[in-house]
């Protein structure tokens, strides 16, 4: 079940420990260890800097979110890699099921909302095949 496109929801700006992980062409599982920049009810979107994007992340790439020491997880798919800066890339992942259920009782989040409090961030602790 798809949720509808990942730009009309609304998002919160807020960083949440988060691990990706998939299956390269190669058929090895990798999995990263990084936060989220923003949250939506049918996605999630997270940084990195270039110097660790893995050559197997690629749009339409399948992806498993897991949040929540593990509690929560969700397949989805990336629906874009965005170059905005020299140092910086987002990727946005479109999720197959709500993984943030709790945003639903939202029907409008400001983009400016927690900017302030809780920043987001660029720290990758690191990429491993498992």
């Amino acid at each position: 079940m798809k949720l509808g496109s990942v730009n009309s929801d609304p998002r919160l700006k807020i960083a949440i420990p988060i691990k990706i992980e998939w299956i390269g062409q190669e058929g090895i599982r990798y999995r990263l260890k990084t936060f989220s920049d923003n949250i939506s009810h049918s996605g999630v979107c997270f940084v990195l800097n270039p110097k660790h994007l893995h050559p197997s992340l690629n749009v339409s790439q399948k992806i498993k979110v897991i949040a929540d020491q593990g509690k929560l997880s969700a397949d989805g798919y990336i629906k874009h890699i965005t170059h905005k800066k020299a140092d910086t890339v987002w990727i946005g992942i479109e999720l197959s099921q709500p993984i943030f259920r709790w945003l639903s009782r939202y029907r409008y989040c400001n983009d400016n909302l927690l900017r302030e409090v809780i920043p987001t961030t660029h720290l990758i602790t690191d990429i491993k095949a498992i």
